[in-house]
């Protein structure tokens, strides 16, 4: 799916870091880029739109402000959040439910009571703005080779499929599956990077806090190495924890096997999407079903289950995260099961230990 507008990966950049109002880009209020990208689209010529916009604005109009214009960003930083930003779109763009619109529903008493009070209660202890459920999230699943060789490092190849002329050739099949969208704290997520000297101050919104936080990290490449730790390397570690634990605790209650849950990171805009592996045109139903009426005991288990490791005080000493506590399969992580601490949810300088 193209997003059909001039400057359509700035809009996207722009709307994540607004907190998502709407259900798509161009849903909350205009900006004045994405007011002249709608006139455009309509057919009316660039400069006359221009002069459209100017019009509006003198004659009162007020737009809203172009979030990621102001924030100071590298060209290449400002790509990678701009590819992010576009990836979450094109994942929501057939619809969305969201936790905090659930309470809008027309239910009865008890699921009224569930979607107005403890939803949203459970959702900020446990560190998060918001959990959306896509029922038609994007799968794409592409072979490009396969490996001829012995079992140890170094001595297998990769033979890569060709067609005609010895182009590269990739075989993909696509499907769609149910999947839920995480979006951490941004507030919470800067004082977390501010008690650890990674943010000078701590912003006091959620729009002034993504925008820091973004200025602050450089996301490593999923080789470099994890045992630094800086602004960027703390904010993946952290989204990855949490997301891994959250993998753990829903293969549980919604009754599907942990290896068949996978993840797609999005750092830049602290946002996890975990989905169900899709099983051709079949969609189990699992995730849906805890989000309709478990979701509050799934944030209770995410804050307040076991902390500990079985293999303690070893797994804390070592690597703070083992196959026994945080890891999942190799199929289900995206990182091999690297940038992963457990301190960074819990103990005395832990996210999820913080106050809401």
């Amino acid at each position: 799916m193209e997003i059909k507008m001039r400057g359509g990966e700035a809009a996207c950049l722009d709307w994540l870091l607004e907190g998502m109002p709407g259900d798509r880009p161009g849903g909350g209020q205009d900006t004045r880029e994405s007011f002249i990208d709608k006139l455009v689209a309509t057919g009316m010529d660039a400069t006359v739109a221009e002069l459209a916009a100017t019009a509006a604005a003198a004659s009162g109009h007020a737009f809203a402000d172009a979030s990621g214009a102001n924030v100071e960003l590298s060209s290449e930083k400002r790509a990678l959040a701009q590819d992010e930003a576009t990836d979450v779109v094109l994942a929501v763009y057939d619809g969305r439910r969201s936790i905090t619109g659930m309470k809008e529903q027309s239910v009865g008493p008890e699921l009224r009571q569930l979607y107005r009070d403890e939803y949203p209660a459970r959702l900020g202890a446990a560190g998060l703005t918001e959990v959306d459920l896509i029922d038609r999230f994007p799968v794409l699943k592409g072979v490009f080779g396969y490996s001829r060789g012995g079992g140890t490092a170094g001595s297998s190849r990769v033979v890569m499929f060709r067609g005609k002329g010895g182009a590269y050739r990739v075989y993909a099949d696509s499907s769609e599956t149910e999947a839920f969208f995480l979006r951490l704290d941004p507030q919470r997520v800067a004082r977390w990077l501010h008690g650890r000297g990674h943010l000078k101050s701590v912003p006091t919104s959620d729009k002034e806090a993504r925008g820091a936080i973004l200025s602050a990290i450089e996301i490593p490449d999923r080789g470099a190495n994890a045992d630094t730790e800086t602004p960027g390397t703390a904010v993946l570690t952290l989204l990855h924890s949490y997301t891994h634990r959250l993998i753990r605790q829903l293969a549980v209650m919604a009754g599907i096997d942990r290896e068949s849950l996978s993840e797609y990171l999005v750092p830049h805009h602290l946002g996890a999407f975990v989905y169900a592996t899709p099983k051709g045109d079949f969609v189990l139903g699992g995730m849906q079903a805890v989000f309709e009426t478990d979701m509050h005991m799934l944030l209770a288990r995410q804050a307040e289950a076991e902390s500990r490791c079985p293999l303690d005080p070893g797994c804390a000493r070592a690597e703070n995260a083992c196959p026994a506590c945080l890891h999942l399969g190799e199929p289900s992580c995206a990182y091999y099961n690297r940038f992963l601490r457990r301190d960074h949810l819990f103990g005395p300088a832990g996210f999820l230990s913080m106050d809401s």
